[in-house]
Order: structure tokens, then C-alpha cells, then sequence
């Protein structure tokens, strides 16, 4: 008896040889699919292995360092703020940045070049210095003696004993 692929058939619908009916053959074909899935050794692939050549690392922190100085210009729009000196220093204005003018918090509004600054910041990926503090004091204030009471003149030599 032959079937519509024309395999041979025995009496009870199954396949010659294979004893498996066309119904279960579906079956028969994921079950060992999964049986050979299942059976394969678990090799790690070879994104997954570790190379023989260690990794480029990224730097394990960013350059920082701390600066002072007087302020030279303010870029409010650019979030910018330029120091005087022969390498003119530039650090940009993040997020994170913490302004504190004579000790009280403070914006970038407040700041105006002339004023005395010190602070700390950090080398972006891209090389650009980036502030993370900014210590804002009034035009020349460190060249006054903070020390004296207001309204006293500063003194020119040896203190009087």
C-alpha cells in the first residue's frame, strides 16, 4: 500500500522501517530538537570567552585637580568662565558644578570677571576642563586684609607694639 508521498505503508498508517505514524512525526522531529539541544556540551561562545589580549581599559578616573585665579572674562551662555594668565585657563559650568560666593551659594550670574576665584574641576572625555566647585570672592577681596575691622587703613610696616 502506498501512501500520498509514497512511502510504503503497513496495515496500522505507520512508515516502514521507522514505525512512527505521520501524526507523530511532527512530534517526534521536536522532541529531538530539544533532546540534541539539550544534549550539547555547553561550550561558551567565543563572544562570551575571554581573549588572550587584554581590553583597551578606560582610564580608571579622570584627571582633577584644583585652580585659582582672577576671572578674565564670563560666558553666561556658553557656561564659560576664562582665567587671567599666559595660558588662560577655560572650565565649563556642568550640572554638578557647586558656586558659593563668600561662602553662601550662588549662580553664575553672580560672578563677574575681576572677582578673585579658586575651585577644584575634572578633564572631560573630550579634554575640555569641567568645574566641579567654584569658590567666588569679591574683586581683589585676598588682597585686602581680611583680618583688619572695616574702616581701618592697612598697615605699611611692622605692627606697633
Amino acid at each position: 500500500m502506498k501512501g500520498k508521498s509514497g512511502a510504503k505503508k503497513c496495515l496500522h498508517g505507520r512508515l516502514l522501517g521507522f514505525g512512527i505514524s505521520r501524526l507523530n512525526m511532527k512530534q517526534f522531529w521536536l522532541m529531538l530538537c530539544v533532546a540534541l539541544t539539550m544534549a550539547a556540551p555547553s561550550t561558551p561562545l567565543a563572544a562570551d570567552m575571554p581573549s588572550s589580549k587584554p581590553a583597551a581599559k578606560p582610564s580608571s578616573k579622570a584627571k582633577e585637580r584644583p585652580f585659582h585665579g582672577t576671572i578674565k572674562a564670563v560666558n553666561k551662555s556658553l557656561k564659560l568662565i576664562t582665567l587671567n594668565g599666559e595660558k588662560a585657563q577655560t572650565f565649563f559650568i556642568i550640572p554638578e558644578t557647586k558656586i558659593k560666593k563668600n561662602g553662601k551659594p550662588a549662580t553664575l550670574d553672580q560672578i563677574v570677571a575681576g572677582d578673585s576665584l579658586g575651585g577644584y574641576a575634572r578633564q572631560a572625555p573630550d579634554g575640555k576642563w569641567e568645574a566641579l566647585t567654584l569658590n567666588v570672592g569679591d574683586k581683589k577681596a585676598d588682597a585686602n586684609a581680611p583680618n583688619q575691622p572695616a574702616g581701618t587703613p592697612p598697615s605699611k610696616g611692622k605692627p606697633a607694639k
